[in-house]
């Protein structure tokens, strides 16, 4: 006898706006979605640790903790406004995506998100 599957999946846009939801049946609520975080279902923000994400204007709600770093990228712009080739899995610092081997990224601690 074939063991059955169950499979959920979603597809985004590259700033996180939802695309399509599919899934097959009987499959438990996901509460993690676009870059692993969960959606708060009442304002359909992401929550990233140091500051909240809209992904229908892909903004920050706040401002960067650390735009004297970078004075010339808006304080709100999410990863440099390059979503294909930068991830910001804490709110605080995007990181180029070919340089996720670096220190900082094998040191990410997924369950408490830093």
């Amino acid at each position: 006898m074939q063991q059955r599957v169950d499979i959920k999946y979603y597809d985004y846009m590259p700033y996180g706006e939802a695309l399509s939801d599919g899934y097959e049946q009987n499959t438990p609520a996901q509460p993690y979605k676009f870059n692993g975080k969960e959606l708060d279902q009442e304002t359909g923000y992401y929550y990233y640790g140091a500051r909240y994400y809209d992904p229908i204007t892909a903004l920050w709600l706040g401002t960067d903790p650390l735009k004297h770093k970078y004075p010339g990228i808006g304080a709100y712009v999410y990863c440099h406004g390059n979503p294909m080739m930068r991830i910001d899995p804490t709110g605080m610092e995007d990181i180029k995506i070919k340089d996720m081997t670096d220190y900082r990224w094998h040191n990410f601690d997924v369950e408490n998100d830093r």
